[in-house]
């Protein structure tokens, strides 16, 4: 896109960042949790200490972390209508 390496990464930070907390918000609605619970809920799992030593060279170990949200809550539908879709 023509932009220099360190705010492409900064992009793609935000972008793994903002995935992880949808998800977790995701999940927490999913569990039946507040509007608010659901909003701490994505903040903690934003600040999360688990992305400190992935954010640099290893950022794309962080795409199952932000993916968790949003399979378990997907996961917890289907256990609850006994269908997958």
């Amino acid at each position: 896109i023509g932009v220099p390496d360190w705010v492409a990464h900064r992009l793609w930070i935000g972008t793994v960042l903002f995935a992880a907390g949808m998800g977790a918000r995701f999940l927490a609605r999913t569990l039946g949790l507040g509007p608010m619970a659901a909003a701490v809920t994505a903040i903690v799992v934003q600040l999360s200490p688990y992305m400190l030593p992935y954010i640099s060279r290893t950022s794309v170990m962080l795409l199952p972390w932000a993916g968790m949200g949003w399979i378990t809550a997907w996961t917890v539908q289907a256990a609850r209508t006994g269908r997958w879709r």
